[in-house]
C-alpha cells in the first residue's frame, strides 16, 4: 500500500510541475462553465440584460456565430504565438544559460495560466457555436462572457509579452534562483536548530545497508521510516544526500543496532526513491549548481559574457556565506522528540569542487573573474570557521596556481598579489598564509 501511495505522490508531483497541468484544468473548467450557462438559459437573466445592457448584446444567431467564430480564430492565433514564444524562450535558455533552469521556467504559473485561459476561451466559445440554432434562444449571458474572455485575453497577451521577455533575462533568472536557494538554506538552518544533538554522540554504528540499485537517491517517506525506527528503538545515518548518485552496493545507511536485516531492507526500499536523472528541485545545492552552470556557460567562447559570470560568482559568494556555518547533518525526530534519522549534507569540499572549480577552470585567464574568485574566498575566510579552513586553503591555493599559470602581465599579477595579501591580512591562526606570485617575464 505504501508503495502505491509513494508512486501516486511522485505522479502527482510530475503532473503539477508539467506545463500542461494548469491549461488542462482550465479547459475542463471552461467546458463545465459552458454546460452551466446552457443549464441556466432562460432563467430571467436574458431579460435583465436586454433591458440594462442592450448595447453589448448580440442579436440574431448569425451575428452570434460570426462573433464567436471571430473570437475562436483570434484567440487561437494568440495561443499559437504564445506557445511559440514559450518554446523559443526554453530553447534559448537551454542553449545560452543551462538546461537545468528549464524546469524553473516551465513551472512559472502565470505563463501556464495565460495559456490555459486562451485554450479555455476557445473551448467555451466552440461549445456555444455548436449549440446555436435558429430554433433555440440565444444564450445572451454565455455570449457576453465569451466577449469578456476575449477582451481579457488581449490584456493577458500584452502582459504575457512583458513577462516572457523579462523571464529570459539572466539577471531575473539568477535572482529567482537566489531567492529560492536562500530560502532552502534558511529552512535547513531552522531544522538544525530544532535539536542540539550532535552526530558524534552516535558514531558507534553497528550495521550498514548498501544500495540495491544504481541511481540518484532521495528520501521521500520520512514519517514511515521514523515510525519504524521508533518502534525498534533504532537510529540511522543516511550516507547519501538527495540527488547524489549511488552505485549498486555502495553504503546507503548505517544503523546503531543489529538484527533488523530483512525489515530494514524492506523499509528502506519503501522510503527511498531512485531515478536515472537528478530530479531534486527542493535542495539548496541544486540552486548552486544552476548558478555555477550559468556562469560557466557565460565563460564559454560561444557566449563570451564575463559580466554574467561575475554576477553568478557574487551570488555564489552570498550563498556560501550562509552555507558555511551549517552543520554536517539534518536531524529528523519521532513524535516523542527523539532523534531517529541523521541525513548528511554535501561537504564543503564537494560544493566547492562542483560549483567553484568549473568556474576557475573555464576562467580562461580573465583577471576580473579570478579577482572575483579571490574575493569569494576572502569572504569565506572572514567567517573564521576553523573546520573549513583546510578545505578553503586547498581550493584557494588551486586558484593561486591557476592565476600563476594564466596571468603573465606584471600589472595583472600585482592585482592578484593584492588579493592574496587581503586574505593573508585577515590575521589570526585560523587563516592560512599564501605566497604571492613571483614576477614572470613576458616572452
Amino acid at each position: 500500500m505504501n508503495k502505491v501511495l509513494d508512486h501516486l505522490q511522485r505522479v502527482y508531483k510530475r503532473l503539477i510541475s508539467s506545463i500542461a497541468f494548469i491549461p488542462t484544468v482550465m479547459v475542463f473548467g471552461a467546458f463545465l462553465l459552458a454546460v452551466f450557462i446552457f443549464s441556466i438559459d432562460g432563467a430571467g437573466d436574458d431579460l435583465w440584460l436586454e433591458k440594462n445592457l442592450k448595447f453589448v448584446l448580440v442579436h440574431g444567431a448569425d451575428n452570434a456565430r460570426m462573433v464567436l467564430t471571430t473570437i475562436v480564430g483570434g484567440i487561437l492565433s494568440l495561443t499559437v504565438f504564445s506557445f511559440s514564444m514559450v518554446m523559443i524562450v526554453l530553447n534559448r535558455a537551454s542553449a545560452s544559460l543551462s538546461p537545468r533552469i528549464l524546469p524553473q521556467l516551465v513551472a512559472q504559473k502565470f505563463h501556464q495560466f495565460v495559456l490555459g485561459f486562451y485554450m479555455g476561451t476557445i473551448v467555451y466559445s466552440l461549445i456555444l457555436i455548436v449549440n446555436l440554432g435558429p430554433d433555440k434562444d440565444l444564450p445572451a449571458v454565455g455570449i457576453l462572457l465569451s466577449m469578456i474572455f476575449a477582451i481579457s485575453s488581449l490584456g493577458l497577451f500584452i502582459y504575457f509579452i512583458h513577462s516572457i521577455s523579462q523571464s529570459i533575462q539572466v539577471d531575473h533568472i539568477l535572482k529567482n534562483i537566489f531567492k529560492r536557494t536562500i530560502q532552502q538554506i534558511h529552512d535547513i538552518k531552522e531544522k538544525q536548530e530544532e535539536t542540539d544533538e550532535e552526530i558524534d554522540e552516535f558514531s558507534s554504528w553497528e550495521d550498514e545497508f548498501p544500495s540495491w540499485k544504481n541511481g540518484y537517491f532521495q528520501l521521500i517517506n520520512i514519517k514511515q521510516l521514523t515510525e519504524f525506527l521508533k518502534e525498534h528503538a533504532a537510529q540511522i545515518e543516511i550516507c547519501v544526500y538527495p540527488g547524489q548518485f549511488m552505485a549498486e552496493g555502495t553504503n546507503l545507511v548505517k544503523t546503531n543496532i543489529k538484527g533488523l536485516e530483512s525489515e530494514m531492507k524492506n523499509i528502506l526500499k519503501d522510503s527511498f526513491y531512485t531515478s536515472n536523472n537528478v530530479e531534486i528541485e527542493d535542495e539548496y545545492y541544486m540552486g548552486l549548481r544552476k548558478i555555477s552552470e550559468v556562469a560557466v556557460k557565460a565563460l564559454s567562447p560561444g557566449i563570451n559574457d564575463p559580466g554574467t559570470a561575475l554576477a553568478g560568482i557574487r551570488i555564489l559568494t552570498m550563498l556560501f556565506n550562509e552555507i558555511l556555518p551549517l552543520k554536517a547533518h539534518v536531524y529528523y525526530a519521532d513524535d516523542d522528540g527523539n532523534t531517529r534519522i541523521f541525513r548528511i549534507l554535501p561537504s564543503l569540499d564537494t560544493l566547492l569542487f562542483e560549483n567553484i572549480t568549473p568556474i576557475r577552470q573555464y576562467s580562461g585567464g580573465s583577471l576580473s573573474v579570478l579577482v572575483a574568485l579571490f574575493e569569494f574566498y576572502l569572504v569565506l575566510f572572514g567567517l573564521r570557521i576553523q573546520e573549513a579552513n583546510e578545505t578553503l586553503g586547498q581550493q584557494a591555493q588551486a586558484l593561486i596556481n591557476t592565476a600563476d599559470r594564466d596571468i603573465t602581465n606584471p600589472q595583472d599579477r600585482e592585482k592578484i598579489n593584492m588579493c592574496i595579501e587581503k586574505i593573508n591580512g585577515i590575521g589570526g591562526s585560523s587563516v592560512l598564509r599564501f605566497k604571492p606570485l613571483l614576477d614572470k617575464t613576458i616572452d
